[in-house]
């Protein structure tokens, strides 16, 4: 113990030197974040585990630059800023204190409590949490994709401490990785996709994604004539050739946000209310369906 308040009084010191030559700064508070037995992130800075548990310290702010030193029990010490403590046993209990020094020089801490209660843990097996890209976008908490044939999806399920994963999908697909990601996408690809997770104490869960393609022009002869533009759009989308279609236009989830009549052979359709982002734009005549990716850049 004595080693380590060395070590702590020269995170200080060293931070106290900087202020010293730079006149000021401001600390950025770190605020707790913890997972135990590969559950869900919990806003906390205790932990209660039974012996052969795993915690997974993941204080904020992880987003801002600078460096992070730990201290605790046993002379236990780590410069990342989210350890992992795994096999736990009794004499691991204790008080685990964290230091961010961030971007100007400035320090702050925090000391999370960690409890180890004598019976083995129980194994429960940990929810999978989704998470889906389409087309190298933003990241959206869902399992469920709709694109146009050649696009990419990147199933990437929430990470997990230690554990294993393993995928099946249509056309016999396998993969051995947390995340799966398919490009050039077609239509003979659309189904479920099952992830299962294995965690460190050998309870499995099950999660399933579900992935939507259409293709990414027409479906009947003649409908090729149907022209969408401009295409990125921003307010605005023309349909060209498509008098009488019922126009409907898909979020990456599939969700219906907008629909329209054509009663011209030109149809200016209004799209300021959607977000940034890929969606898909569907005319249907009659038993005729043209189904196209329209991307919207604001």
């Amino acid at each position: 113990m004595k080693t380590n308040l060395l070590k702590i009084a020269f995170v200080v010191l060293s931070c106290s030197l900087f202020l010293n030559a730079n006149g000021q700064c401001t600390p950025d508070p770190v605020t707790p974040n913890l997972q135990i037995n590969g559950g869900a992130w919990e806003s906390t800075g205790e932990a209660t585990v039974g012996r052969g548990g795993s915690v997974w310290f993941g204080p904020n702010p992880g987003w801002l630059p600078g460096t992070w030193s730990w201290f605790g029990p046993n002379e236990f010490t780590a410069s990342e800023r989210a350890p992992v403590l795994t096999n736990i046993q009794p004499e691991m209990a204790g008080d685990y204190l964290v230091i961010f020094v961030n971007a100007g020089g400035c320090s702050s801490q925090y000391t999370f409590k960690l409890t180890v209660t004598s019976d083995p843990i129980v194994c429960t097996p940990s929810a999978i949490t989704p998470f889906t890209q389409i087309n190298g976008g933003e990241w959206v908490s869902t399992g469920v994709a709709s694109v146009a044939a050649g696009d990419s999806v990147y199933f990437g399920p929430a990470d997990m401490i230690g554990g294993s994963w393993n995928w099946t999908g249509p056309n016999g697909i396998t993969a051995s990785e947390r995340g799966l990601k398919l490009t050039n996408i077609q239509p003979n690809q659309s189904g479920n996709y099952v992830v299962t997770f294995i965690n460190g104490c050998g309870s499995s869960s099950q999660y399933t994604f579900t992935l939507t393609v259409g293709p990414n022009s027409v479906n009947s002869p003649g409908s090729s004539l149907i022209d969408i533009f401009p295409n990125p759009a921003i307010d605005f989308v023309n349909v060209n050739n498509a008098k009488g279609a019922e126009i409907s236009i898909f979020d990456s989830l599939g969700k219906v946000v907008l629909k329209s009549n054509c009663a011209d052979d030109l149809t200016k359709i209004n799209i300021a209310g959607l977000f940034n982002g890929f969606y898909m734009v569907q005319a249907q005549i009659g038993k005729e369906i043209v189904t196209q990716k329209l991307i919207i850049t604001k």
